[in-house]
């Protein structure tokens, strides 16, 4: 079942509506949310035929997933995601862990979302994500608050998940942001005298450029959302 769209992807160009849930593929019956994942990447610009549930009725739709290069390969996405699932209490199971060896599954944690953002980055530059799901301080505040009203656990997460990007973000090689000074100073290490100051002012000055317009649309965006 749909539970989420892109405003500019494939599904919403199609008719596809949150709360649809698909039913078939090119005849075929969709077992499980995985299963049309894997249908809808091995079929990128191919024109599928689609059946969906919607209020109670069935219904055709046409999708052509976009066709994307991920890791050398042309993979199909229509810009959806599914319905989250609630599962029942006697499902959930709770994981603690004594405080001299916590720092083991959050060092683990830390690794894994900053890959997460490394990669998140490199998706947004060759276009596999839109540069529409960049935040600005608007949408962030609007996450921080609602993860706030689900508990003090979810919002401390949602801080540690900001603070670990912003620090992934700003260790980047960019002129100046501090990886862009680690550049410099790498520069002089290796040259044994320091980098022209004209060169410096010109990166500083393309940095600067860069910054302003990430954050000129990372507004625009949570200007769009209200």
């Amino acid at each position: 079942m749909i539970g989420g769209l892109n405003d500019d992807g494939r599904a919403t160009a199609g008719g596809v509506e949150v709360g649809d849930e698909f039913l078939s593929v090119d005849g075929v019956s969709v077992m499980d949310w995985p299963h049309l994942v894997d249908v809808i990447q091995a079929s990128p610009e191919q024109t599928l035929n689609v059946i969906v549930l919607r209020a109670g009725q069935t219904m055709k739709i046409d999708l052509t997933p976009r066709g994307i290069e991920r890791d050398g390969s042309i993979l199909g996405f229509i810009g959806a995601s599914p319905q989250p699932v609630n599962f029942p209490p006697e499902m959930l199971r709770e994981t603690r862990y004594p405080i001299y060896s916590a720092w083991i599954p959050a060092a683990v944690k830390t690794w894994e979302v900053t890959l997460f953002t490394l990669v998140s980055i490199k998706k947004m530059i060759v276009g596999a994500i839109s540069p529409k799901n960049l935040s600005g301080p608007i949408t962030i505040a609007q996450v921080a608050s609602a993860t706030a009203e689900n508990g003090f656990e979810s919002f401390v997460g949602f801080i540690a998940l900001l603070s670990i990007s912003l620090g992934v973000i700003n260790l980047l090689p960019i002129p100046v942001l501090d990886g862009g000074h680690l550049v410099y100073y790498f520069i002089e290490l290796i040259a044994g005298r320091p980098v022209p100051e004209r060169v410096q002012v010109w990166g500083f000055q393309m940095g600067t450029f860069l910054i302003m317009s990430i954050m000129v649309l990372a507004f625009y965006n949570d200007l769009t959302r209200l």
